[in-house]
């Protein structure tokens, strides 16, 4: 804890306030957990009538500068440690930089702790178990920095945390109150009374400050999570009443008397009260005419589609070289060329569930959840092309994907999607043997079809190749390689359509459900986050009405769903979104602003965030926490900078903006609809026992529950899979 903590010192030294406010909450913390059991303790020395202090007899002194030995001997070894892990560990293991990281930390931790018992046991033996009790709970204090205990203990964390602070932070003042042997124990020392004057003082300085500062709240949750519980909690005491959200310290609680009035509150049309504290009441509000017949447009010709999706497809990978050795997906970069290349396109979730939503509905992804959740529309892309006479088909890869999206294929092949449900299988030349002759089925036909193909390999597990020109093992270069090997097998199934002729009559689009973090600001992943590696994402379209360019207007996925049913039918739907077609014609600039959202309710994590992006500027609210950034888009690296402070007004106006969409898209009106579609639109049984299944069948493979194996062994359903 005290070496994280220097680290955290070392790397955030101007941010002076951000020290200053963990330390006040991992006191507040050591105050609690020190009167819990200072007060019985006390109580039990009374009871036996002992009039010397059962402080005095305890080895407090000892303990303390054990701990500061270990501290030190941590510190000095870390680096070697975690570069011995380095050179051990295979050249395949996944998740290399992490198990660097964790087991680093861990084995530099014992070393530092056995290293410090020894030295204490030389200098007092008689207490050499109390100070290896002492140095075990110490190691358990790094657990926190130790991903892979994180993932297996989730919630734990930062239980942790607060634990190594409190015993760091008690043992220190312990060691100031006892005296030396042969001292006057009743006459405070120096130390004592400053202690009982800076203390006080920085937990005082930190109350009165953080509420204003947005930006070290930020930082406080980035860098100190257990510190951050503790305000959490303080802050939570404000909230009179108790829906969640106070109104002070970040809170944004507009009407702390009415526990319906909240940041997450359903918006009520013509209240008279803006329910959800951002973009003022919404006065009216009429639904979009999604059920009103439409017209295509004069001329139009049916074309088929195949629409190509890619997980955790980085736009960076066509366009951004890595030193001399290229771009991580040099297929797509040369189709690229033959297509219309939106450069700057934004999904609307970090999420793969809810980007698909967002993009076959239409509607962007406030209110979606997982799984079998109705969406509230009524017609998704496959639907609608079924209705139009298409062939519908899918090859599915995402295991316990929602059942909606399903809708409207006639042909589903989501057989890799169990054989790789512990995402530790190479997919991508199977997905395009399986496309190739899916493909030839169709062209078989004299009817339009669409097709649907999801690649799944760049999303974690990221899997060496030793293909590929982008060795080494940090997470950075295994994605490289997957995304180039998948690349690859994109390319060859790109080559199939051309060398068919299928582009002189048909549409193709290629797209990402995400982005993903590599390493970025210390991240990897993607659903947590809303950072432009995670957002931007390719939107590629190739079409024969379309010439071939490359478009620096910002758009989004919400965008595809009346684009592609334009492209196909000549009809364009009413969405969220717009037609891109005009924009690939030049023919319109507008930028409207960009909504996205990272919702994650799982076992490891619970997060709910938004994102607006206006102009040159982005605001990221996290709705559980309170906390908000301000982003410069034309910074190099904007997400790393939060500029809140400098321009509250601007980050105010966005917030403001922000909240008028989601009144749109959460209210009453809005769930209303959404209630009495659901009675013509739930699902079948056997798509609801499908999707009971794939729950367990992801609850089994991939969390490894051993009740939901039970379960599925019982129904007769084989746990056993075969990695691709």
């Amino acid at each position: 804890m005290f070496a994280s903590a220097l680290t955290f010192a070392t790397s955030q030294a101007h941010e002076l306030p951000v020290l200053i406010h963990t330390t006040s909450f991992y006191a507040i913390a050591a105050i609690i957990f020190w009167a819990m059991f200072a007060f019985p303790w006390a109580w039990l020395s009374l009871r036996r009538a002992e009039r010397r202090p059962a402080l005095a007899r305890l080895p407090i002194r000892p303990l303390g500068l054990t701990l500061a030995v270990g501290c030190g001997i941590f510190s000095v070894v870390l680096i070697p440690t975690r570069l011995l892990i380095d050179l051990g560990l295979p050249n395949e293991v996944s998740q290399r930089d992490v198990v660097v990281a964790s087991f680093g930390s861990l084995l530099a931790a014992g070393i530092g702790g056995a290293l410090a018992v020894l030295w204490a046991k030389r200098r007092h033996p008689m207490y050499g178990t109390a100070w290896m009790i002492l140095a075990a709970m110490w190691v358990l204090t790094y657990l926190p920095s130790a991903h892979l205990i994180f993932a297996a203990l989730p919630g734990w964390g930062h239980v942790f945390e607060l634990f190594g602070a409190t015993l760091l932070t008690i043992t220190t003042a312990a060691t100031l109150l006892q005296p030396k042997q042969g001292t006057d124990a009743a006459r405070p020392g120096p130390l004592l009374v400053s202690s009982s004057i800076v203390i006080p003082g920085v937990i005082i300085f930190s109350l009165a400050t953080i509420g204003s500062h947005r930006r070290d709240q930020a930082s406080l949750i980035k860098s100190a999570p257990g510190a951050a519980r503790i305000f959490d909690m303080f802050r939570l005491q404000f909230d009179r009443d108790a829906d969640g959200f106070p109104a002070r310290f970040g809170g944004r609680d507009c009407d702390d008397t009415r526990a319906d009035v909240h940041p997450a509150a359903l918006e009520r049309v013509a209240s008279g009260v803006d329910e959800n504290c951002a973009g003022g009441d919404l006065s009216s509000y009429e639904y979009p005419p999604y059920s009103k017949p439409q017209i295509a447009a004069p001329g139009s010709v049916k074309r088929s589609l195949i629409l190509i999706t890619v997980d955790a497809l980085r736009a960076d990978t066509l366009t951004e070289p890595v030193g001399d050795l290229g771009v991580p997906a040099p297929q797509l970069q040369a189709f690229a060329t033959k297509a219309v290349h939106f450069r700057r396109a934004y999904s609307t979730a970090s999420s793969t569930d809810q980007a698909l939503q967002s993009l076959f509905s239409g509607h962007l992804p406030m209110d979606f959840d997982s799984y079998g959740t109705f969406m509230g529309h009524e017609t998704l892309l496959a639907e609608f092309l079924m209705e139009q006479g298409f062939i519908t088909s899918v090859i599915s890869q995402i295991l316990g994907i929602n059942r909606y999206l399903l809708r409207g294929y006639e042909r589903i092949d989501h057989e890799l999607s169990v054989r790789n449900a512990d995402f530790m299988g190479k997919t991508s030349a199977e997905v395009t043997k399986r496309a190739i002759a899916e493909i030839e089925r169709l062209f078989a036909s004299d009817r339009p079809f669409y097709l649907w193909i999801q690649y799944f390999d760049p999303h974690v597990n990221h899997l060496a190749d030793s293909d590929a020109p982008f060795q080494g093992a940090e997470v950075a270069d295994l994605y490289r390689q997957e995304v180039w090997q998948t690349d690859r097998e994109i390319g060859r199934l790109l080559r199939h359509l051309e060398n068919a002729g299928y582009f002189e009559k048909g549409s193709l689009a290629l797209t990402a459900d995400h982005g993903e973090l590599i390493g970025e600001r210390g991240n990897v992943g993607h659903a947590f986050w809303l950072d432009e590696e995670v957002l931007r994402v390719p939107i590629l379209l190739r079409t024969p009405n379309l010439s071939p360019a490359e478009i620096d207007v910002r758009v989004s996925t919400v965008d595809l769903l009346t684009t592609l049913t334009e492209l196909t039918t000549g009809i364009s739907l009413p969405t969220d979104g717009r037609s891109l077609i005009p924009i690939a014609r030049g023919e319109d600039r507008h930028e409207p602003p960009i909504h996205a959202r990272a919702f994650y309710n799982g076992k490891m994590a619970k997060i709910l965030s938004r994102a607006i992006i206006d102009g040159d500027d982005k605001f990221v609210q996290d709705l559980l926490t309170g906390v908000e950034s301000l982003h410069d888009l034309r910074d190099p690296e904007p997400d790393a900078f939060n500029l809140i402070d400098e321009s509250p007004d601007r980050a105010e106006s966005l917030f403001q903006l922000m909240g008028r969409q989601w009144d749109r898209s959460m209210n009453d009106r809005v769930a209303e609809r959404k209630f009495r579609l659901l009675t013509r639109r739930q699902l079948s049984p056997s798509e609801i026992e499908e999707s009971r299944l794939e729950t367990l069948r992801v609850d089994c493979l991939v969390w490894t529950e051993q009740t939901a194996c039970e379960q599925l062994e019982r129904l007769g359903v084989s746990t056993a899979f075969t990695t691709p």
